[in-house]
């Protein structure tokens, strides 16, 4: 059974978040991640691609975000030296990384504050991949002879009840923060309050990933959520605790 991951969908705001690149020779150059949302993968993407735009090629950026991942993302350039300042702050912390002084290999960044990784698979009341029920406004009347008139506007998606039952502590509550991987509080805390980042404010979308090997994703709201904390899985042992996210509502944008 799979883990999945969440990665919470943040916004680059108007005229673009811009770093300070160079590598071989030459340089440095200004290079921009143009408005609009991403998560931390596609985020990711563009940044090489971007670098690689703006700079003589090599660059690649790489997530680690598989089911066996390590949770970071690592930078490197083929054409050496290569040095990374970020003008945005924000653009460098989403991926864990702070300046990148002028090096010959490839970095590895810190925790990526958007993104929460499992140990443990999860359970899903509709199955694996499944986005869930639909909630509609559909009204109808019947007349006393048996003739049915309905009216129907709109609908939504609602996934109720999607769970982790046995994650380890390290992954759940910040005192733990020391590991390499986001603990979900401060995950719950940086995407669904937003209180962290100007890019992610409060009731950001979530995109959920079913598989967290496979590309296919669905992105969600989280409702019902104001208050984290997690039950531990046996009585009196704080090894493992279940996460539950109590109610996902697709994302129409």
């Amino acid at each position: 059974m799979p883990r999945g991951r969440l990665e919470g969908i943040f916004t680059v705001p108007s005229g673009g978040w811009t770093l300070s690149a160079t590598n071989g020779t030459g340089g440095p150059s200004t290079v921009t991640i143009a408005a609009g949302t991403y998560s931390t993968t596609s985020y990711a993407s563009e940044l090489q691609t971007q670098l690689n735009t703006s700079r003589p090629s090599g660059w690649t950026v790489t997530p680690s975000f598989g089911e066996s991942g390590t949770g970071l993302v690592t930078i490197n350039c083929s054409s050496t030296n290569w040095a990374i300042t970020w003008t945005s702050s924000e653009l460098g912390s989403l991926i864990g990384h702070t300046t990148i002084t002028s090096r010959a290999s490839s970095l590895a960044g810190g925790i990526c504050p958007a993104v929460w990784m499992p140990d443990c698979a999860y359970w899903s009341p509709f199955d694996i991949g499944d986005h869930g029920h639909y909630v509609t406004d559909v009204r109808q009347t019947v007349s006393p002879n048996g003739y049915v008139k309905t009216l129907y506007g709109n609908k939504m998606r609602v996934l109720l009840g999607l769970k982790w039952a046995a994650v380890i502590n390290s992954r759940v509550k910040a005192f733990n923060v020391g590991s390499a991987y986001q603990p979900f509080e401060e995950f719950w805390r940086t995407v669904l309050l937003g209180e962290v980042y100007t890019s992610l404010t409060a009731g950001s979308p979530v995109r959920f990933y079913p598989n967290a090997d496979s590309a296919s994703t669905i992105d969600y709201r989280i409702a019902d959520l104001g208050t984290f904390a997690p039950p531990q899985l046996v009585d009196g042992w704080a090894g493992r605790y279940r996460v539950e996210l109590p109610r996902l509502i697709e994302d129409p944008t």
